[in-house]
């Protein structure tokens, strides 16, 4: 898997955790009689639903983000194999969203995973 696909599961899975925390303290204060008037309990279900739009708003970004990168970086590649391949290897020019998949299919292949043996001294 990309680095990037990792990076952005595991931002996803943190900021899922941190919602249900969120919500596990909410209904610890709802149990316990801290919020005792209704001004309050709407202030913290308030509190609670702007930080879950803002824990998905930062997910829909970083997700935006990876993908407008990894377009960006499928560029190169579309021109190079467009003007080098079809002249060397006689091959086929490729469309831009190929070129988008080569980068991909080189990202599976040839990224090392973080759980390689270390080096030894």
């Amino acid at each position: 898997m990309p680095i990037f696909v990792l990076d952005l599961t595991c931002s996803i899975e943190y900021a899922i955790i941190f919602i249900v925390i969120g919500i596990i303290e909410t209904a610890n204060l709802y149990r316990n009689g801290t919020t005792d008037n209704m001004a309050s309990k709407e202030m913290t279900m308030d509190w609670l639903l702007e930080k879950l739009a803002l824990g998905i708003g930062i997910g829909v970004l970083a997700i935006g983000i990876v993908a407008i990168v990894s377009i960006i970086a499928a560029i190169p590649t579309y021109f190079l194999w467009n003007w080098l391949m079809p002249e060397i290897f006689e091959i086929k020019t490729i469309t831009f969203w190929q070129a988008w998949g080569i980068n991909f299919l080189a990202g599976i292949l040839f990224k090392g995973s973080s759980s390689s043996s270390s080096r030894r001294n």
